[in-house]
Formats: C-alpha cells, sequence, structure tokens
C-alpha cells in the first residue's frame, strides 16, 4: 500500500544572511525594489524570542568594515532559519522593508524566497 506524505514545510530550511546597511542613504537592495525601509533597534527581546537572531549578531564577522572600498555589501554572517512558518515570521519582522540598528551600525538582513 503506497503512503502519500503531504509537505507541509515543517523541515524547511533556508540561510539568512546579514550585511552592512549604508541607510539611510542607500538601503541595500537584497530581494524588494521598493522604498520605505523601517529602522528597527535590535533588543535583547528580540535575542530572546529569536536565537537565530543573537546569533546572527553575535557571531557576525567584524573583521569586515563597510569603509573598506573593496567590499561590495559584504556578508557578515549566515544562519540557519529552520520551518516554513519561523521562516516567515523572521522575514516578515526583520527582513522586508526593514533596517536594522544594532551597537551603532545599521545592517540588513535577508532570507531567499528561492
Amino acid at each position: 500500500m503506497p503512503i502519500l506524505i503531504e509537505s507541509t514545510g515543517i523541515l524547511d530550511s533556508k540561510s539568512m544572511i546579514l550585511t552592512y546597511s549604508s541607510y539611510p542613504e542607500k538601503p541595500i537592495n537584497h530581494v524588494w525594489n521598493e522604498s520605505g525601509y523601517a529602522i528597527l533597534n535590535i533588543t535583547d527581546e528580540d535575542f530572546e524570542k529569536y536565537p537565530e537572531i543573537k546569533e546572527l549578531f553575535l557571531t557576525r564577522d567584524t573583521s569586515i568594515k563597510k569603509s573598506d572600498p573593496r567590499t561590495d555589501n559584504p556578508v557578515l554572517n549566515s544562519v540557519q532559519v529552520l520551518t516554513r512558518k519561523r521562516i516567515d515570521e523572521i522575514r516578515e519582522k526583520y527582513c522586508i522593508h526593514r533596517i536594522l540598528y544594532w551597537e551603532g551600525e545599521y545592517y540588513q538582513a535577508g532570507i531567499p524566497y528561492s
């Protein structure tokens, strides 16, 4: 007897990346091509609720400086986000039209759709 398994997205996994942002001058355009970015101050509450965000920021590559002309939007860090629900939740709160502010710097995070 064949068993049919329906994909629920429970085991989905995507990489979330972190890059510097030059906001307010020129937001980096990962996936979105519209203006209207909101600044989101990253807090300890964000770290508590979303360990992925905590890992993204606390383990970022601090040796890369955005003032270095040889770097063009370098990826500072990448972490895995598991489950479709979590991916959608984090993408909505931290990625879509958001500039993230933490420890005196502006960043952008992105989770690809494909």
